[in-house]
């Protein structure tokens, strides 16, 4: 589980230190949204 958060934060930092065109961070949203429901049916699954 740790990885998976980890990869969400490094994401996330990424994310806030450059620049990106509108259309990436879309997509990365979308990646990030679809991550964090990954990580929520995980934990609910356990």
């Amino acid at each position: 589980m740790n990885v998976l958060f980890q990869a969400l934060e490094l994401k996330v930092q990424k994310n806030a230190g450059i620049d990106l065109t509108g259309i990436d961070e879309l997509t990365d949203d979308i990646i990030l949204y679809w991550m964090k429901c990954f990580c929520v049916l995980l934990l609910l699954s356990l």
